[in-house]
């Protein structure tokens, strides 16, 4: 294992912020330092968020964001949170580092680098030569589902065909802040009690994430005695088992949508915000998944007819599930991402510079 660029990540997570961020940045730290990068972390979050940190990347120590302030620059450091990131940005070029940024399509143009690593991102166009984006020196974004970041555990599961699986898997995120699984798992038990399809889903899987707030255990009581088997803040192993062995699930949109389509499950997914909705319908419009509406404004009559609809098609499931897969290509987005970054750390003749008017230079960003 030979030694690599130094590479600091800047993350947010928890129950204000779900875990899809914390997740993602875990899974690519690990690998980072398994390809002998020295890794750093400067994390705002909760208990849980930092539980999952460690979880997903237990070869880092992990530092409050304050400490970023004062700290030198790594060489790389990378931005996964759902905030504002000019000054940020700003701070990172005065301090000679070169800035990527996760999931945030305000920051092209700004950042040395954008990568949009979803399975609802649209695919980086290819250059006028044929090059792949992350082959191209200049490339400034990276985008679509050939960048997902799965995790070792989702990637050694085995594989199932889906008229071999008897599950409906309920799981709206790391935190759920809308309260959104104790409002639709009723409409999709009485839904599928209708359906034909019932027989062949025997098994209600509902899970709590990390995050989620249930004082009492008054969420997963009721669900429990409403008929669902009832998981909470499973390790990924565990969550990629129950992902491999559902027949359909019930999603919050983000991270997770990738790590189904690697297990070729078909999905329908509730939005957390407004700005998400474009992007669950144009993957829809694609053939992949379907919408259940805004966290926000649940309509119970369109659920159960969409989830209805879902459960007596079996060539949709099929379908939707082979095309999500399809666009993984692979499903070596980690693998892919390092190496650009590698390429871009290249790029830097010097070790950063100790500019005595650090701390001054990054004072006041939160």
């Amino acid at each position: 294992m030979s030694a690599g660029p130094d590479i600091d990540f800047v993350v947010a997570g928890g129950a204000r912020h779900g875990m899809g961020h914390v997740v993602r940045s875990g899974v690519l730290a690990a690998a980072a330092h398994d390809r002998g990068w020295r890794v750093r972390v400067f994390l705002a979050g909760d208990r849980a968020a930092e539980a999952r940190w460690r979880e997903s990347c237990p070869t880092s120590g992990v530092s409050p964001w304050p400490a970023w302030r004062s700290a030198a620059s790594a060489p790389l450091t990378l931005f996964d949170h759902p905030f504002a990131k000019s000054r940020w940005i700003d701070a990172c070029r005065r301090d000679r580092t070169r800035t990527i940024v996760l999931d945030d399509l305000r920051t092209v143009g700004r950042a040395r680098l954008t990568i949009n690593p979803a399975l609802h991102h649209p695919p980086s166009e290819r250059s006028a030569s044929g090059a792949d984006p992350e082959d191209d020196p200049a490339s400034c974004t990276l985008s679509g589902p050939r960048y997902s970041i799965l995790s070792p555990a989702h990637r050694r599961t085995i594989h199932r065909p889906l008229e071999q699986r008897g599950a409906l898997l309920l799981s709206i995120g790391g935190a759920d802040p809308h309260d959104v699984t104790p409002r639709i798992a009723p409409i999709l038990a009485h839904t599928l009690t209708q359906s034909p399809a019932s027989a062949a889903l025997g098994r209600r899987i509902a899970v709590l994430g990390p995050a989620y707030h249930d004082p009492g255990d008054r969420v997963a009581t009721t669900l429990a005695a409403e008929g669902w088997q009832v998981e909470r803040a499973l390790a990924p192993a565990a969550m990629a088992r129950l992902m491999a062995d559902a027949r359909l699930a019930v999603m919050g949109f983000g991270t997770s949508l990738s790590e189904l389509a690697w297990h070729g499950t078909p999905h329908l997914c509730v939005t957390h915000r407004p700005s998400d909705t474009p992007f669950a319908q144009r993957l829809e419009s694609q053939g992949i998944g379907a919408w259940l509406g805004e966290a926000r404004a649940l309509d119970p009559e369109f659920i159960a007819a969409r989830f209805a609809r879902a459960l007596d098609d079996a060539d949709w499931q099929r379908t939707s599930a082979e095309r999500a897969s399809a666009a993984l290509e692979g499903g070596s987005g980690c693998e892919r991402i390092l190496d650009r970054l590698a390429r871009i750390a290249h790029e830097i003749a010097e070790p950063p510079a100790q500019h005595s008017g650090m701390s001054e230079a990054r004072a006041g960003l939160s």
